[in-house]
């Protein structure tokens, strides 16, 4: 169990699946066999039993045709009606052993085949019998030939049709054995298969929950040691009791706490020291990874600030001296931006007046735009008049072909009506007195044929008109596509006074934005002067508060060992700001208050002489 135990994980799964794997090929050799034998018994009553039964049923089928066919050969007295009999027996006899040679392939055992050249023998000497019956009738001995029919040849159909159920008998017992081997066989596979498929189950849960407990419970304890490393607790510590993976992750895991407990403690005893005031200590442990980049870090962080510390001590005189001349250079900025405003206002006040010109030309674009699309409005409703016409006028059109059509229809059959007048004329003559009625008849037909003429110029006057409508449905169409292109044109022309009064619009809108924009200016130059007068104030008082800052950074321990030179005293207090004068303008929005400039005092200085500290007996926070 040592050695299971001390394997690596890939090689404990590669043993447990391959006992798996090894059981399910069992398994499915096993069940193919059982399948093999239950497909052997369903292919031997599909291929053999059952063809078998249903060919002998066909020989049965034509045995007893081949019997009515002769005794109906035997109740008729035609001879053309026995020659038909007899081709009938003819062709049953050719079905008959079309099924028997299908059937002679399929047989399967000595019996059969015995029983089988049986029926071969009764059903000769029941044809022998036929022939004699076919023979006493050509011979006009009809009533022997049935007497034959009634007693010998009825003893050969019984005897061949009792060997022929003898041999559906046969068949239908094989595939009932068939039938029965393949249940046995199913029965036994069932609860075999059952048994052998539970003990793999078992099997497998075994293998499964082994290997588990082996993986599982060492990683829990690993993922329990390293969520105390991750929370800051580095005594976690993990029992090692195997060579495989998880043996090594906890051997890792423990020189991984014990290496990052030394490292924050050094590091812990350097950053205390630097709170403190002295930025000397060092990190120098040997550490490897990240523990060593952040060792390095930590310390080249120590170096940065101590150079900054120099570097703020240095320059500090030279902040000072830089508010002094702040404060001249905002005095001169001050001044500038007093002018600035005057210049802002009358600017605005020319910007108010342009806008109110280009506000006035864009209302009357839209007005133009307006008028633009009740004419394009108007337009296109002529346009669907004249559209409705040129449909009416087609219309029109259309109709006077079909009566010009129906005229002609009544031109032919005037003429033919003329045609068969005088035809009835002719028999009128040719009848004499007797055919008077009938002349009669054909005067008023040829009257009737006489409107012929009528309909003639009725055509011709309808073929006239159509002429006409033709004319005028062309110059509808011309008319319609003419106001087509006028609605087309006026369309155009309304998109572009749309174009107009939209550009109008946008340029009020932009004209008007320009003038708040300068009017915001002005607001914002006028905050400007002010605060630039504060600004003036906080540069001398700058100057102050840089001498307390060099104080401040005298108390850090440097690696030089330097120390600052005294601070220098105070500035005077900042005069007060003089007021911005502004020249009269027109009402405009209120101006924006002035942003507050941030305090610059770093630290104040306390009643016994010591820097205040919030929270922290040092300056260093605080800076």
């Amino acid at each position: 169990m040592n050695w299971f135990h001390n394997r690596r994980i890939g090689t404990k799964l590669l043993l447990g699946f391959g006992t798996v794997c090894a059981l399910m090929a069992a398994i499915g050799v096993f069940a193919l066999d059982r399948l093999s034998r239950v497909n052997e018994s369903t292919t031997d009553i599909a291929t053999n039993w059952m063809p078998s039964i249903k060919f002998v049923q066909m020989v049965n089928i034509e045995l007893f045709s081949f019997r009515r066919a002769e005794l109906q050969y035997l109740l008729t007295s035609s001879e053309q009606e026995q020659a038909n009999f007899i081709t009938r027996m003819e062709a049953t006899k050719v079905t008959l052993e079309k099924a028997r040679q299908k059937y002679e392939p399929l047989i399967a055992s000595e019996e059969e085949r015995r029983m089988h050249e049986d029926f071969r023998a009764l059903l000769a000497a029941y044809y022998a019998e036929n022939q004699k019956i076919i023979a006493l009738t050509r011979a006009k001995k009809m009533e022997e030939a049935r007497q034959l029919g009634r007693e010998e040849s009825m003893r050969a159909l019984n005897a061949t049709a009792a060997k022929l159920q003898e041999l559906v008998d046969l068949n239908e017992r094989g595939g009932l054995d068939a039938e029965a081997r393949a249940s046995a066989t199913y029965a036994s596979t069932r609860w075999t298969m059952i048994g052998v498929v539970g003990a793999g189950i078992f099997l497998s849960l075994v293998i499964a929950v082994s290997i588990s407990r082996l993986i599982a419970r060492p990683l829990a304890k690993a993922v329990e040691a390293l969520d105390k490393v991750a929370a800051a607790d580095f005594s976690a510590r993990l029992d090692v009791s195997s060579e495989d993976e998880v043996g090594r992750l906890a051997v890792a895991v423990n020189a991984a706490s014990e290496s990052l407990a030394r490292a924050l403690a050094e590091t812990g005893a350097v950053m205390a020291a630097a709170a403190s005031g002295d930025l000397t200590r060092r990190i120098t442990s040997e550490t490897r990874g990240e523990v060593r980049k952040m060792a390095e870090a930590l310390n080249a962080a120590l170096d940065k600030m101590g150079s900054a510390m120099r570097e703020v001590r240095a320059s500090s005189g030279a902040v000072a001296e830089a508010s002094t001349q702040l404060a001249a250079a905002s005095e001169e900025i001050s001044s500038g931006a007093q002018e600035q405003a005057s210049s802002l206002e009358e600017c605005a006040s020319s910007l108010e007046e342009m806008t109110s010109a280009v506000r006035q030309n864009a209302d009357n674009a839209q007005q133009a735009r307006q008028l633009a699309e009740g004419a394009r409005d108007a337009a296109e409703k002529g346009g669907k008049v004249v559209t409705q016409a040129v449909t009416a006028m087609s219309g029109i059109n259309q109709s006077s072909k079909r009566i010009a059509d129906i005229i002609t229809t009544i031109d032919e059959i005037a003429f033919q009506t003329n045609l068969l007048a005088l035809n009835a004329a002719v028999e009128a003559a040719r009848a004499g007195d007797q055919g008077r009625g009938f002349a009669v008849v054909a005067a008023e037909v040829r009257s009737l044929a006489r409107a012929a003429a009528s309909a003639k110029e009725i055509k011709g006057l309808i073929q006239d008109s159509l002429r006409k409508v033709e004319g005028g449905s062309e110059l509808v169409n011309q008319s319609g596509q003419s106001l087509a292109e006028i609605v087309s044109a006026v369309k155009r022309a309304a998109d572009i006074v749309t174009e107009i009064a939209a550009a109008s619009k946008e340029q009020a809108a932009g004209v008007e934005q320009v003038s708040k924009a300068v009017a915001q200016m002005d607001q914002v130059t006028q905050a400007n002067a002010a605060q630039t007068e504060e600004l003036s104030g906080t540069a001398q008082g700058l100057t102050g508060q840089a001498d307390q800052l060099r104080g401040l950074v005298a108390r850090f321990k440097l690696d030089d060992g330097s120390a600052d030179e005294p601070a220098r005293p105070a500035a005077p207090a900042p005069r007060p700001a003089k007021p911005v004068a502004r020249p009269a303008a027109k009402p405009s929005k209120p101006a924006k208050p002035a942003r507050p400039v941030p305090s610059l005092d770093l630290v104040g200085a306390s009643s016994n002489g010591h820097h205040a500290t919030h929270g922290n007996e040092d300056g260093f926070v605080e800076m």
